[in-house]
């Protein structure tokens, strides 16, 4: 409760909504996009597409300012069946509303939990990953295609490692909760992955 209070004062910071703007162009922006998927499965937008779209298993994931739609994104659209903030810090409604499908939230060595505050209003299979030694724009390709950053990054993860790690929970994540697929790197802890600290946050009611 004390740090819904404190997210509250921070966001109260901005007394023109700046970030609630770009939050909410951002969820539409993403939820058109599903619309037009949908038009050209149905043939509306003739194509290639036609009829070759499974919508029923729709998911969604970003990173920082997209983690956050991601979540405002999930409690909005029931079409979206899972979904996974990449180390953005969650604001616009979910404090006080509820997130009914499947989500991860993937932090950087950083910002471990730093989405705490909503774990409680996660109302499906939720589970928090933090991967040691990473930093926030170890999300990013940025160190693929510039080596000189990275060279004078503190971070202590290697860009290649990085890629393996995060690339394995987004597929775990996806595999179960949009295909129904067995994914054993979801049930705890992973030898493969010592640099992860894994969480359950949320179960099903």
């Amino acid at each position: 409760q004390e740090r819904k209070a404190i997210m509250r004062e921070f966001f109260a910071l901005d007394p023109d909504g700046i970030m609630d703007k770009l939050l909410k162009v951002r969820v539409q922006d993403v939820r058109f996009a599903l619309d037009e998927l949908a038009r050209m499965n149905s043939g509306e937008h003739p194509g290639p597409f036609q009829g070759r779209l499974d919508l029923e298993r729709a998911g969604v994931f970003g990173m920082s300012l997209g983690g956050a739609v991601t979540g405002q994104v999930c409690l909005e659209d029931a079409r979206f069946k899972a979904g996974i903030n990449l180390d953005g810090t969650q604001f616009g409604d979910l404090i006080d509303g509820s997130i009914s499908q499947p989500f991860m939230f993937m932090n950087s060595g950083e910002s471990k939990d730093h989405n705490d505050f909503v774990y409680d209003r996660m109302k499906n299979m939720t589970y928090s990953i933090t991967i040691k030694g990473s930093s926030h724009m170890d999300f990013t390709d940025m160190f693929f295609t510039s080596p000189v950053v990275k060279r004078f990054s503190k971070t202590a993860i290697s860009d290649k490692r990085m890629y393996r790690v995060a690339n394995a929970y987004l597929l775990a994540f996806f595999d179960k909760h949009l295909k129904g697929k067995e994914a054993l790197l979801l049930a705890g802890p992973s030898e493969d992955y010592p640099e992860v600290t894994f969480k359950i946050v949320s179960r099903p009611d």
